[in-house]
């Protein structure tokens, strides 16, 4: 698991940004927070709620962790910001 040099957080995740990337980091639940994470081609993202991070077969994978979102509200908008910049770039 990596994070962009560019992370991202929503308005709420914002507001308690060392609390999550501390217990992300450390493989600890973190409940109502959710990353998204560089897709394979077509798909621009994928969406992962924290916890499944705590899976076998999750710990093997080089997830880029592009953005984390607190609640899935802060997470929704915050990726359809990153959806419509992904979007405004390739026009």
């Amino acid at each position: 698991m990596r994070f962009a040099e560019e992370l991202r957080f929503g308005a709420h995740a914002k507001k308690h940004r060392r609390y999550l990337l501390e217990n992300i980091e450390k493989g600890r639940f973190q409940p109502g927070a959710f990353l998204i994470t560089e897709a394979e081609p077509p798909r621009l993202f994928e969406i992962y709620p924290s916890y499944w991070l705590l899976e076998p077969h999750f710990k093997e994978r080089d997830l880029l962790i592009l953005g984390i979102g607190y609640g899935r509200p802060d997470t929704l908008r915050l990726l359809q910001k990153m959806v419509e910049e992904r979007l405004s770039r390739e026009e």
